[in-house]
C-alpha cells in the first residue's frame, strides 16, 4: 500500500468471519447398508431408535386415539389448536364435538412400541399437588416428585 493511500474498509462478511470462532461441524456417521437375501437392509439398535425419537421430540409426544370414528384430519387440525390443546393434555379420555357428532378419544404418551392397532396399558395422568411449598416449584423438583407416578412428560 502506498503512503497516503486510503485503507480499504473491510466487508461485513470479512468482519463477521474474523469474529466468529472456528467451529468444526460434527460429521454424521451413516449406517452401512447390509444385503439380506439380496435386499438392502439397515439395522438400528433400540438405543439408536430412542436417540432418534428424542432428537425429533417424540419422547414428549401425546397420542390421541379415537374409540370409534373420527373427524377428518383437516378438521382435527383446525379443532385441536383452538379448543382442545389444553383439554387433551389434561384429560385421560373425553369427547370432541364437531358438526353435531361426538367422537370419544383417549390420550397417552407415545412410545417406541406404539402400534395404533393395539390397545395400550399406558395412560396419561394429570397430577395435582395442592399444598406444595413454593420452594418446590422448580422444574427439577416438580419432575422428581412426578416420578412417583411414572415418567413425567411436561409441567403445566
Amino acid at each position: 500500500m502506498a503512503e497516503g493511500e486510503a485503507v480499504p474498509k473491510p466487508t461485513y462478511a470479512a468482519q463477521i468471519i474474523s469474529k466468529t470462532p472456528t467451529q468444526s461441524v460434527p460429521k454424521t456417521q451413516l449406517k452401512s447398508i447390509k444385503y439380506v437375501h439380496g435386499e438392502p437392509t439397515l439395522q438400528f439398535t433400540f438405543k439408536e431408535l430412542d436417540e432418534f425419537a428424542t432428537e425429533q421430540g417424540l419422547h414428549q409426544a401425546i397420542v390421541m386415539k379415537f374409540s370409534y370414528g373420527a373427524p377428518e384430519i383437516q378438521e382435527l387440525r383446525s379443532i385441536l389448536p383452538k379448543q382442545f390443546a389444553i383439554k387433551v393434555l389434561s384429560h385421560q379420555s373425553g369427547y370432541i364435538q364437531f358438526n353435531g357428532e361426538h367422537y370419544g378419544y383417549r390420550t397417552f404418551p407415545w412410545t417406541l412400541s406404539f402400534n395404533p392397532k393395539e390397545e395400550t396399558s399406558r395412560a396419561l395422568a394429570w397430577l395435582s399437588m395442592p399444598g406444595l411449598p413454593t420452594s418446590l416449584f422448580a422444574r427439577k423438583s416438580l419432575l422428581s416428585i412426578a416420578l412417583v407416578a411414572g415418567r413425567p412428560i411436561a409441567i403445566d
